[in-house]
């Protein structure tokens, strides 16, 4: 499994899209690190607690999983998770 999770380590983002796109829980995993430690400080700012800015980043994650076969990512992929944080924090 590590070296399965390493190949996708080298994946653009559009690449890891598709494969979550069909339920590919290691692509989840692959933008799950790739983009947990930049989206929590950016949270961290908006919200000025670590706790809430943890939650909202879980919460994310969360609902990027439950509909990544629905999602129709225009932009970027950090493009369209930083705007997430930003409508989760101001929904909250």
């Amino acid at each position: 499994m590590e070296q399965h999770s390493t190949a996708y380590r080298n994946l653009a983002d559009d690449e890891l899209l598709k494969k979550l796109r069909v339920g590919d829980h290691t692509a989840y995993e692959g933008i799950y690190r790739r983009y947990w430690a930049m989206l929590f400080r950016h949270a961290q700012k908006i919200l000025s607690s670590d706790e809430d800015a943890r939650d909202l980043i879980q919460d994310l994650f969360e609902n990027l999983w439950k509909r990544a076969a629905d999602i129709a990512i225009e932009s970027s992929v950090s493009s369209y998770l930083y705007g997430m944080v930003r409508y989760i924090a101001t929904e909250s």
